[in-house]
């Protein structure tokens, strides 16, 4: 693309920064571009990727500019690639910049189609990005796969457009709302004022605040998501009423996040208050039940009592005086659900099944119940048939089935699958990766509860590289069991 897109990208990056601290100036500022770390008339020389890497290590950050900001090139191009996973390992600032030339068009499409801007930009593959030298992709390759790994770096990449998006929505929706959105609180209705604004274009504002919710849900905004939630709901219910699909799937999308919170309350409240009224309308469908709608509904309908069972699981695990019966009530809603969707799915087993039995099993552990175990068999089955042995969704389902044999005594059968599990999550999202550690953390406590010490400090030399700063508690407290068997 032209030159002067990046040029424009780079100033854009420049203002935002002066915006941010006054004392970062023109006569002080530099940027180095990467076309001028490299030796374009011997481009391919082995010496080339290294003196790259010591470009990025003295600048402070990277900026990586995204065009077309909706399908960005950089991601297809593993030199690219290569100094984000440069920029990574120097713990430097890793900044998104866009051309004014596609600023206009971002705007509009990210309140008009803010989901499927989501969608599209994620769809990073590091794995099959390309070089024009093969070489290059060959040493690129072999250096993405021996740190980070390729699911790593795609993480960290879509962890920053992420990061980035957030930053563009929430500050489009303040626009919109004439609101501060990182401030609001619970009432945030009452606080806005819609007046001048054309119906049309309220809904749209709306549709945008639950978009973006999703968004700093998935990013760990726990609380200002519920609060996007709970204000789009509000105004939706107070439009069309609480029995409208497009309010059971606000109250489906807010009990979930509900329950991340610890708003357990407020969860089985909204929750107890919509299903009644989605039974309702089911049921009202009568004959025509075979359509994609009612299906629709119906699976809304299993999803909200799932997360039912799931709220009130966690309730009767805090062994409250009320344990027993919401146990009861607990288990009886997992059973229903699942029974329900495999009826949805004429018999077989599919994600949504695999899903239900998952969360039936855990609360099932959790409660020392032997039918956990025979649950994440089948979750195990599932998950390697439909998403195959390696898929992280896999891995985490053998690894708690690999907990569940530790507490019957099953250490060799746990051993065997937790050293294919942190093998697995080490190849494909890479060593440093919280979710590895944690896994590592589990492996070191039941070779400690096997008495092989031995094999728990090779484990140990395999990730004594790392920072002890990175250390999930899980491991912190494994390491210390370790030092304890001494």
């Amino acid at each position: 693309y032209p030159f002067l897109d990046t040029m424009d990208a780079v100033l854009m990056h420049f203002d935002g920064l002066h915006a941010a601290h006054p004392e970062r100036t023109e006569e002080n500022t530099f940027y180095w571009m990467d076309i001028f770390g490299a030796n374009q008339h011997d481009l391919f020389a082995p010496t080339e990727i290294p003196a790259l890497a010591q470009c990025i290590k003295a600048a402070e950050g990277t900026v990586l500019v995204l065009k077309p900001w909706h399908k960005p090139i950089a991601f297809t191009r593993i030199w690219c690639l290569y100094e984000v996973l440069g920029t990574i390992e120097e713990k430097h600032e890793l900044s998104v910049g866009i051309p004014g030339s596609e600023l206009a068009d971002f705007h509009a499409r990210i309140v008009a189609d803010f989901h499927g801007i989501r969608n599209s930009i994620m769809e990073i593959d590091s794995e099959s990005a390309e070089a024009t030298n093969p070489d290059d992709l060959r040493t690129i390759r072999a250096q993405i796969a021996s740190t980070v790994g390729f699911r790593g770096l795609n993480t960290v990449v879509k962890d920053k457009i992420r990061s980035w998006l957030i930053e563009a929505g929430t500050a489009r929706l303040a626009g919109l709302l004439g609101i501060d959105v990182d401030a609001l609180g619970p009432d945030l209705l009452e606080s806005v004022d819609f007046g001048g604004k054309a119906e049309a274009e309220i809904d749209e504002a709306i549709e945008f605040a639950f978009q973006l919710g999703g968004l700093l849900g998935d990013n760990g905004k726990l609380e200002t998501a519920a609060n996007l939630y709970r204000f789009a709901l509000k105004h939706r219910q107070q439009k069309l009423g609480t029995e409208h699909p497009d309010c059971w799937q606000m109250v489906r999308a807010l009990s979930f996040l509900l329950s991340k919170t610890g708003d357990f309350a407020e969860a089985e409240d909204i929750l107890r208050k919509a299903i009644p009224g989605l039974e309702r309308f089911l049921s009202g469908q009568g004959k025509r039940a075979a359509t994609q709608e009612h299906d629709t509904h119906l699976t809304m309908l299993l999803d909200m009592k799932q997360q039912l069972a799931m709220v009130l699981g966690a309730v009767a695990l805090r062994h409250g005086p009320d344990e027993e019966a919401l146990a009861a009530e607990t288990i009886a809603l997992y059973e229903e659900v699942l029974a329900k969707r495999r009826e949805q799915a004429d018999g077989t087993e599919n994600k949504m099944t695999i899903s239900t039995m998952n969360n039936m099993a855990y609360f099932l552990g959790r409660r020392d119940d032997p039918r956990a175990l025979g649950l994440f068999e089948q979750v195990v089955k599932g998950r390697t048939r439909l998403m195959g042995p390696k898929d992280i969704g896999t891995l985490n389902a053998r690894q708690n089935l690999a907990q569940e044999q530790i507490k019957r005594g099953q250490i060799d059968l746990a051993t065997s699958a937790l050293k294919e599990v942190c093998e697995g999550k080490i190849e494909n999202i890479g060593l440093s990766n919280p979710s590895t550690l944690r896994s590592i953390a589990v492996l070191l406590d039941c070779l400690v509860t096997g008495g092989d010490i031995k094999a728990a400090h090779t484990w140990l030399r395999r990730i004594e590289r790392l920072s002890i700063s990175r250390y999930p508690a899980q491991l912190v407290a494994a390491i210390e069991k370790i030092e304890a068997a001494k």
